[in-house]
């Protein structure tokens, strides 16, 4: 491959890798993420010698200026922040750079603009995505910093010089083949192998004051229906949504299992977020809104006095929403968080309840919270109805609503009665996503009579409003409540995955003195519906399970946790003695290992050439290492004789001011210089007969060439036969 394709490609591909999760991640503005691709796109085009014009550059430095001004016009006009606008800026300025590749320097300013997105990706993204673009930018970084150093080099020793055919020179070794391969290339990339074990050395060794790996991010995931309301065809918005918020994984295997066959693909489990308890104008909100701690020493919060008795447990890892809403499995008695370090030392995390019974926590960091809760078939915690008894409110004009809850109840217990509501909403409606209203419907006031007495069907929230109001009409406190019915269990990472598309509503009713739950939604819901994603979206989000538990999660109690286990496995395996000092058997160790690896290296060595040789590539190698040794035992000769070489002249450039001051000595040195240039530059084999002549010829070189015999030596020594 040529050398400036190889140059050019790897710094697209560079730039590309790095650029991308920033474009992506939602922090810059979508038209600015189009410049760029556009610049992209048109910098593979614009080539030397149009981007090397003395008139080119001030244009582009103008477009940069223009750029920066309107940036300086939005912070101080508009108010953006400063963090968006700088991402922004170095998007674009990276795009511009692309569009005016000339000599190295630019190509070093290629290198580090996309550094600076792998920067600011660390604080726009903690996503899988930001990984990849980290580890693919270690990868790439060495290559291009080689071919951005060989260019350099190159321009130093033929782009100033004065000789005429010193640019045509330049252009001839862009255009080689020879400078770089694929062998090369792969190479390099094998130097990131050491850095990525340093950086993975430091992140686990590095002390954590705080939690999290990347606490600085600034969005969270909207959770919607999950606020302080939820409006009805909110749940309906996340049906087709795939995106995993929560991960459960069981902390006991025979738990879940299916007498013996493995666990279930799908989870019947219904995981509890949000609470409301006043609806108006198809609207629930939540009205009692102060928030206490709860109760719970060192990190462990019972949510019922039984507690003790522990069914089921999960391991579950949430990502960071907005707000920082708990979700806990339905019939949780006990939850169990990590304590995280603050001002140097480790404290427990606290949480917040409020009286509707929901929990929410802290989320500073954005990173989202690691917990475990333990089952044992507790009702929905929360306050009970209080002497106001806000959960028998009723909308306004709600006496056609009481006539149709009290038909469906009739007379009887509140269980019944309950009972036959549900039944009556189960088989008089159906469930249905998309939601085409008839233009005769327009004669039912709200939302929730179009659902009643007109559609007859409806989402989870219609059904969960009509069973909460009606049963509020007959007298029972009722209230809505929001989160996630069902998970699949992904086969590649072990755990069950929650998705946005599992987002239901149904009803909590205070029946004999607790909270209960009831839903009203039939069970061919969309919601409920197992749809197994494909392999590749299970192994995509097993890998983003452990990106977040083990690195974005990654904070000082995982760090005391990774260590102690250590430990434990060293004493258990007898590494270390009881003292804490290295055994013995340790040091005994250190010099068989170092041996095997000499011996290992020099295996790799000698069969690397027996391959090369193999390979039909050994010949022709072998001769430029043995031309570029012999030009260096030249240099040294010459150097001893008084002409030595300076470092930024060529081989021919040498020869022309050696041949100023010593004709004689020059015309023996053109033989062997022409010899090594064939062989260095050009396709020539150099044997080993005729190595051993030159070698000769450079160990009689004198000054005192002229002697009458020396043109007949010089040729008779140099020539081949």
């Amino acid at each position: 491959m040529k050398f400036a394709a190889a140059h050019k490609l790897l710094s697209f591909v560079l730039a590309g890798v790095a650029a991308t999760p920033l474009m992506f991640s939602m922090e810059v503005g979508i038209e600015w993420s189009v410049l760029f691709a556009l610049l992209f796109l048109g910098g593979w085009w614009l080539e030397a010698p149009l981007t090397r014009n003395p008139g080119y550059r001030p244009r582009i430095v103008a477009v940069v200026i223009i750029i920066l001004a309107l940036q300086l016009i939005r912070l101080v006009v508009i108010g953006t922040p400063m963090a968006r606008l700088g991402m922004e800026f170095s998007l674009v300025l990276l795009g511009v750079k692309l569009c005016s590749r000339g000599w190295s320097a630019d190509y070093q300013q290629i290198t580090i603009l996309s550094f600076l997105q792998i920067i600011a990706s660390t604080i726009a993204l903690d996503d899988l995505s930001y990984a990849i673009s980290f580890v693919a930018f270690l990868v790439l970084s060495p290559p291009m910093l080689i071919l951005t150093h060989l260019r350099s080099e190159m321009e130093k020793r033929f782009g100033t010089s004065k000789r005429i055919d010193a640019r045509s020179t330049l252009e001839r070794l862009f255009n080689s083949k020879r400078i770089i391969t694929w062998r090369t290339l792969v190479s390099a990339t094998l130097l990131s192998g050491p850095v990525l074990l340093i950086t993975a050395l430091l992140f686990v060794s590095f002390p954590r004051l705080g939690f999290g790996f990347l606490g600085r991010l600034p969005r969270s995931e909207n959770a919607v229906g999950f606020t302080d309301r939820m409006t009805l065809g909110d749940m309906d918005l996340l049906r087709t949504e795939e995106t995993v918020l929560i991960r459960l994984e069981p902390l006991e295997q025979q738990e879940l299992t299916q007498k013996g066959r493995g666990r279930p693909d799908h989870l019947p489990i219904r995981l509890r977020g949000a609470v409301f308890d006043t609806y108006q104008n198809r609207t629930w909100r939540q009205q009692q809104k102060q928030w206490t701690r709860a109760a719970g020493r060192r990190g462990v919060y019972r949510l019922t006095p039984d507690a003790t008795r522990r069914s089921i447990g999960y391991e579950v890892l949430l990502e960071s929403i907005d707000p920082p809403v708990l979700f806990i499995p339905e019939g949780t008695a006990e939850i169990v968080t990590y304590p995280i370090a603050s001002g140097g030392t480790m404290r427990a995390r606290r949480l917040q309840r409020n009286a509707l019974g929901m929990l929410r926590y802290h989320d500073k960091a954005k990173v989202g919270l690691q917990y475990r809760v333990y089952h044992s078939g507790a009702p929905p915690f929360g306050d009970p109805p209080g002497p106001d008894n806000d959960y028998l409110q009723l909308p306004p004009n709600a006496s056609r609503l009481a006539r149709l809850a009290q038909t469906y109840a009739g007379q009887g217990s509140r269980s019944q009665q309950i009972t036959r509501v549900i039944r009556g909403l189960r088989q008089d409606y159906r469930y249905a996503t998309r939601l085409a209203d008839d233009p005769r419907n327009a004669l039912a006031a709200t939302p929730l009579d179009r659902f009643l007495f007109a559609r007859k069907t409806g989402t989870c929230e219609h059904f969960a409003t009509a069973l909460t109001l009606m049963l509020r009409t007959i007298g029972i406190p009722a209230r809505a409540a929001s989160g996630f019915s069902g998970a699949d269990w992904n086969t590649v990472g072990q755990f069950y995955a929650v998705r946005k598309r599992f987002a239901h509503s149904w009803t909590e009713a205070y029946l004999n003195q607790a909270w209960q739950t009831f839903d009203a939604t039939p069970a061919a819901e969309g919601a409920m519906v197992r749809r197994k994603p494909p392999a590749i979206t299970l192994a995509l989000d097993a890998l983003r399970m452990r990106w977040h538990k083990y690195i974005i999660g990654y904070d000082a109690a995982s760090q005391i946790s990774l260590l102690s286990n250590i430990k434990r496995f060293a004493e258990k395996n007898r590494l270390v003695n009881i003292g804490n000092r290295p055994p013995l058997l340790w040091l005994l160790a250190i010099p068989p290992v170092m041996l095997l690896f000499w011996l290992a290296i020099k295996w790799a060595r000698r069969n690397r050439i027996r391959f090369r040789r193999h390979a039909g590539h050994g010949s022709s190698r072998r001769s430029l290492t043995i031309a570029t040794k012999l030009y260096h035992r030249l240099d040294r000769r010459l150097t001893r004789l008084g002409h030595p070489r300076a470092p930024m002249s060529t081989p021919l450039e040498h020869l022309d001011i050696i041949r100023q001051v010593d004709p004689l000595l020059a015309d023996r040195l053109a033989l062997i210089t022409a010899r090594y240039n064939a062989v260095r530059f050009g396709s020539e084999q150099l044997p080993l007969e005729e190595a051993n002549r030159l070698k000769a010829a450079i160990d009689t070189l004198s000054s005192q060439t002229d002697r009458p015999d020396a043109p007949t030596e010089s040729r008779r020594v140099g020539g081949r036969h």
